[in-house]
């Protein structure tokens, strides 16, 4: 294999929101063998360098579901896809204004009120009702798919729901798809590991796809594998029997 990506949340980091240091040690000979190493997540760049020793073990890191892809050795951006304001305004009334709540991602971070100077990546939709996350994650996907990128999302350890949206033809294997050109890799060199809808982008493009034991049934139908959970070193457990190092 020449290159892994892991989901974070409810894949590489347990439920205390660590790496295990087991995992970090095992990654860290992996890379020896001159292996890629990328972490693709929905959170922000900001938060996402706040796990500890997340810069350490990845070569890239690609934020907000997508919309970021860094260059972790030259701290520089290969791109950022924003949502203009007027496409935020627009997404608005496509739902007919009936989400109760919106989180703006941006690379500083993420706030609940947009201001004039953000250059927000992704909008994070909450509604009352799932059947209305469904209903208009088709719509958006069916009707505006030109303009938007939109997975339907529940969080990983509680009862949380919400819409993920993101610039057209922007999800995690924006950046991977993008890497496999770049550093020319064949799918089936590629292993990537996961928990939840906004991996499955990534499965499609890897020769394994590793669902974990906690991730949502349709991640483990889309799958190749499934390993024991973030919180039983799942990870951990597959990349041992891969490279057996």
């Amino acid at each position: 294999m020449k290159m892994i990506i892991f989901d974070l949340d409810g894949t590489l980091l347990n439920s205390e929101e660590q790496i295990p240091n087991s995992t970090i040690e095992y990654i860290n000979k992996i890379k020896e063998q001159e292996v890629v190493i990328m972490a693709a997540t929905g959170r922000t760049l900001l938060e996402t360098v706040e796990v500890e020793s997340i810069k350490d073990i990845c070569d890239y890191i690609l934020s907000s579901d997508g919309a970021s892809l860094l260059d972790v050795k030259e701290d520089n951006f290969i791109y950022n896809r924003e949502i203009s304001k007027e496409g935020i305004e627009k997404l608005y009334s496509i739902v007919n204004h009936e989400h109760i709540d919106t989180i703006f991602y941006s690379l500083n971070g993420e706030k609940d009120k947009m201001d004039e100077d953000d250059r927000v990546n992704k909008v994070k939709l909450f509604f009352d009702d799932n059947d209305k996350i469904n209903y208009y994650c088709k719509k958006i996907n069916d009707n505006y798919s030109n303009e938007y990128t939109a997975t339907a999302m529940k969080h990983s350890s509680r009862e949380e729901y919400w819409l993920a949206i993101n610039n057209s033809d922007t999800d995690k294997s924006t950046g991977l798809k993008y890497l496999k050109n770049k550093l020319s890799i064949d799918k089936k060199e590629i292993i990537s590991f996961g928990d939840r809808a906004n991996d499955i982008p990534n499965f499609k493009e890897s020769g394994i796809a590793v669902a974990m034991e906690n991730a949502a049934d349709e991640v483990k139908s889309a799958s190749t594998h499934i390993t024991r959970s973030n919180d039983e070193l799942g990870v951990e457990l597959v990349l041992r029997k891969i490279f057996d190092i």
